[in-house]
Protein backbone atom coordinates (compact mmCIF):
# COMPACT_ATOMS: atom_id res chain seq x y z
CA UNK A 1 0.00 0.00 0.00
CA UNK A 2 1.22 3.00 -0.65
CA UNK A 3 -0.04 7.11 -0.70
CA UNK A 4 0.97 10.56 0.16
CA UNK A 5 -0.39 12.70 3.25
CA UNK A 6 0.45 16.08 4.83
CA UNK A 7 4.38 15.60 6.36
CA UNK A 8 4.39 14.00 9.87
CA UNK A 9 0.89 12.29 9.66
CA UNK A 10 0.64 9.11 11.17
CA UNK A 11 -0.45 6.44 9.10
CA UNK A 12 -2.42 3.35 9.74
CA UNK A 13 -2.78 0.23 7.30
CA UNK A 14 -4.48 -3.10 8.17
CA UNK A 15 -4.28 -5.84 5.00
CA UNK A 16 -5.73 -9.11 6.02
CA UNK A 17 -6.29 -8.52 9.90
CA UNK A 18 -2.24 -7.57 10.18
CA UNK A 19 -1.29 -3.63 10.78
CA UNK A 20 1.27 -1.47 10.15
CA UNK A 21 2.02 2.39 11.83
CA UNK A 22 3.95 4.84 10.11
CA UNK A 23 4.61 8.57 10.01
CA UNK A 24 4.57 10.38 6.55
CA UNK A 25 7.88 11.33 5.54
CA UNK A 26 9.40 14.90 4.50
CA UNK A 27 8.23 14.24 1.17
CA UNK A 28 4.96 13.51 1.73
CA UNK A 29 4.75 10.24 0.14
CA UNK A 30 4.21 6.89 2.28
CA UNK A 31 4.70 2.87 1.82
CA UNK A 32 3.98 0.06 3.59
CA UNK A 33 5.31 -3.18 2.69
CA UNK A 34 4.25 -6.47 3.75
CA UNK A 35 6.81 -9.27 4.14
CA UNK A 36 6.19 -12.80 2.96
CA UNK A 37 4.29 -14.38 5.42
CA UNK A 38 2.61 -11.53 6.94
CA UNK A 39 -0.31 -11.98 5.01
CA UNK A 40 -1.86 -15.38 3.54
CA UNK A 41 0.25 -16.13 0.44
CA UNK A 42 -2.07 -16.89 -2.82
CA UNK A 43 -4.67 -15.05 -4.81
CA UNK A 44 -7.29 -13.71 -3.28
CA UNK A 45 -9.24 -10.41 -2.06
CA UNK A 46 -9.59 -9.17 1.48
CA UNK A 47 -10.46 -6.81 3.40
CA UNK A 48 -8.40 -3.49 3.96
CA UNK A 49 -8.20 -0.45 5.03
CA UNK A 50 -5.43 3.10 5.48
CA UNK A 51 -6.44 5.42 8.07
CA UNK A 52 -4.55 9.08 7.87
CA UNK A 53 -4.36 11.00 11.28
CA UNK A 54 -3.07 15.00 11.16
CA UNK A 55 -4.27 18.03 13.02
CA UNK A 56 -7.11 17.80 11.30
CA UNK A 57 -8.72 14.54 12.29
CA UNK A 58 -8.72 11.47 10.85
CA UNK A 59 -9.63 9.92 7.73
CA UNK A 60 -9.99 6.28 7.09
CA UNK A 61 -11.37 4.30 3.52
CA UNK A 62 -11.66 0.70 3.69
CA UNK A 63 -12.39 -1.45 0.31
CA UNK A 64 -11.25 -4.73 -0.72
CA UNK A 65 -7.66 -5.30 -1.89
CA UNK A 66 -6.56 -8.14 -3.99
CA UNK A 67 -3.92 -9.61 -3.37
CA UNK A 68 -1.68 -12.12 -5.61
CA UNK A 69 1.65 -13.38 -4.03
CA UNK A 70 2.06 -16.74 -6.28
CA UNK A 71 2.33 -17.70 -9.98
CA UNK A 72 2.26 -21.06 -11.61
CA UNK A 73 4.31 -22.62 -14.59
CA UNK A 74 5.12 -26.19 -15.76
CA UNK A 75 7.16 -27.62 -18.14
CA UNK A 76 5.75 -30.75 -20.04
CA UNK A 77 9.23 -32.35 -20.65
CA UNK A 78 7.37 -36.13 -20.97
CA UNK A 79 5.82 -34.82 -23.81
CA UNK A 80 8.68 -33.66 -26.01
CA UNK A 81 8.82 -35.39 -28.99
CA UNK A 82 5.67 -37.36 -28.08
CA UNK A 83 7.85 -39.16 -25.63
CA UNK A 84 10.39 -37.04 -24.09
CA UNK A 85 13.23 -38.26 -26.22
CA UNK A 86 14.43 -36.29 -29.24
CA UNK A 87 15.91 -38.54 -31.76
CA UNK A 88 18.01 -37.95 -34.65
CA UNK A 89 14.99 -37.10 -37.19
CA UNK A 90 12.95 -35.37 -34.15
CA UNK A 91 16.23 -33.09 -33.79
CA UNK A 92 16.85 -32.78 -37.75
CA UNK A 93 13.49 -31.18 -37.79
CA UNK A 94 13.71 -28.54 -34.85
CA UNK A 95 11.90 -29.18 -30.92
CA UNK A 96 8.98 -27.68 -29.62
CA UNK A 97 8.52 -27.59 -25.61
CA UNK A 98 5.25 -26.79 -24.13
CA UNK A 99 3.32 -26.21 -20.37
CA UNK A 100 0.99 -24.57 -18.91
CA UNK A 101 1.39 -21.20 -16.63
CA UNK A 102 -0.49 -18.22 -15.54
CA UNK A 103 -2.27 -16.28 -17.74
CA UNK A 104 -1.14 -12.90 -18.78
CA UNK A 105 2.39 -14.11 -17.94
CA UNK A 106 5.97 -14.11 -19.79
CA UNK A 107 7.77 -17.05 -19.96
CA UNK A 108 11.50 -17.43 -20.35
CA UNK A 109 13.03 -20.83 -21.47
CA UNK A 110 16.77 -21.37 -20.09
CA UNK A 111 18.95 -24.03 -22.32
CA UNK A 112 22.84 -24.63 -21.65
CA UNK A 113 22.61 -20.65 -20.67
CA UNK A 114 20.92 -19.24 -23.20
CA UNK A 115 17.30 -17.39 -22.75
CA UNK A 116 14.82 -17.70 -25.40
CA UNK A 117 11.60 -16.21 -24.68
CA UNK A 118 8.23 -18.38 -25.06
CA UNK A 119 5.21 -17.63 -26.52
CA UNK A 120 2.19 -17.61 -24.42
CA UNK A 121 -1.31 -18.00 -25.26
CA UNK A 122 -4.03 -18.23 -22.33
CA UNK A 123 -2.74 -20.72 -19.74
CA UNK A 124 0.00 -22.43 -22.76
CA UNK A 125 3.62 -21.48 -23.78
CA UNK A 126 5.39 -22.90 -26.36
CA UNK A 127 8.87 -22.27 -27.85
CA UNK A 128 9.74 -23.65 -31.30
CA UNK A 129 13.37 -24.19 -30.74
CA UNK A 130 14.94 -24.54 -34.65
CA UNK A 131 17.97 -26.95 -35.97
CA UNK A 132 20.73 -26.52 -34.22
CA UNK A 133 19.80 -25.40 -30.85
CA UNK A 134 20.07 -28.91 -29.36
CA UNK A 135 23.59 -29.82 -29.70
CA UNK A 136 23.44 -34.34 -31.00
CA UNK A 137 24.65 -36.75 -28.54
CA UNK A 138 23.04 -38.88 -26.10
CA UNK A 139 22.55 -36.98 -22.90
CA UNK A 140 19.81 -35.53 -20.94
CA UNK A 141 19.36 -31.77 -21.25
CA UNK A 142 18.28 -29.47 -18.83
CA UNK A 143 15.72 -27.17 -19.41
CA UNK A 144 14.42 -24.55 -16.83
CA UNK A 145 11.21 -22.55 -17.33
CA UNK A 146 11.11 -18.93 -15.42
CA UNK A 147 7.56 -17.05 -15.55
CA UNK A 148 6.46 -14.04 -14.73
CA UNK A 149 2.57 -13.03 -14.22
CA UNK A 150 1.22 -9.90 -14.56
CA UNK A 151 2.25 -7.99 -11.33
CA UNK A 152 5.96 -9.49 -11.31
CA UNK A 153 5.31 -12.52 -9.35
CA UNK A 154 8.21 -14.77 -10.54
CA UNK A 155 9.00 -18.72 -10.22
CA UNK A 156 10.91 -21.22 -12.10
CA UNK A 157 10.86 -24.91 -12.82
CA UNK A 158 13.32 -27.33 -13.69
CA UNK A 159 13.14 -30.41 -16.23
CA UNK A 160 14.90 -32.89 -18.26
CA UNK A 161 14.65 -33.83 -21.68
CA UNK A 162 16.38 -36.91 -22.98
CA UNK A 163 18.36 -36.83 -26.34
CA UNK A 164 19.47 -39.48 -28.37
CA UNK A 165 20.84 -38.66 -31.68
CA UNK A 166 23.13 -41.63 -31.82
CA UNK A 167 22.54 -44.59 -33.53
Amino acid sequence: CAGDAEEEAGVAVEVGGVGKVLTVPEDGVWEVCYEPGEIPDGTNETEGSVSVTNEGGTTTATGTLYVDTEVSVTFDNNIVETDGTINAAENADGTTLTGSVEAGSTVVVTIEGVDYEAVVTGDTWSLDLPTGVIAGGEYDLEVTVTATDAVDNTTSTTGVVHVDTIT
